[in-house]
């Protein structure tokens, strides 16, 4: 119910960093370039630079085309719904409806309540209870190994210096016999 805007100080850093992912997306070579040159001495470098595109033996890239593409998808369905929106109606926090379910707490309204209950619908008791069986028996049976492999490596030196001692001792017996 007392939900609001984070401050200014919490949503720079995030502007900042946003600004920055468009920038190197527009512009990669003025962060891949330098760090080309920087290791070119070391390792062999394929990458060639004309403005915006760069060419390697596996094709072709420009950064500032496909931000462009990228934006012109996003562009036309955002204006779209802009365009075709109708009046917006101020909802409150219980005046929702999800799933065809009405909230009655604010906990129902979180994604991972009840997260299922249309498999469940549709479905009917044909999933739910092989599903169960399945991931129960998966855990026991993962249980079981770990249970097993804890009994055999146990964390302590002198169980893993015993485990050398006795492979020391089946090599040489291994080798004497041989």
């Amino acid at each position: 119910k007392d939900v609001k805007e984070a401050p200014w100080w919490l949503v720079a850093p995030q502007l900042v960093l946003v600004a920055a992912i468009l920038l190197f997306s527009l512009f990669p070579q003025y962060l891949v370039q330098p760090i080309s040159n920087a290791v070119a001495p070391y390792y062999a470098s394929s990458l060639h630079w004309v403005g915006n595109q760069v060419t390697t033996a596996m094709g072709h890239w420009n950064g500032f085309l496909i931000m462009n593409i990228v934006g012109a998808v996003f562009l036309f369905p955002l204006a779209w719904m802009l365009l075709s929106r109708t009046r917006v109606q101020r909802v409150k926090q219980f005046n929702i409806a999800f799933a065809a379910e009405r909230p009655f707490t604010p906990e129902t309204t979180h994604v991972a309540y009840n997260f299922y209950p249309y498999i469940e619908k549709s479905m009917g008791g044909l999933v739910r209870p092989r599903a169960t069986r399945f991931w129960d028996s998966l855990s026991e049976w993962a249980h079981s190994l770990a249970a097993a492999l804890r009994s055999i490596y146990t964390g302590h030196a002198q169980t893993y210096a015993q485990f050398i001692v006795l492979y020391l001792v089946l090599m040489a017996f291994l080798m004497g016999g041989a």
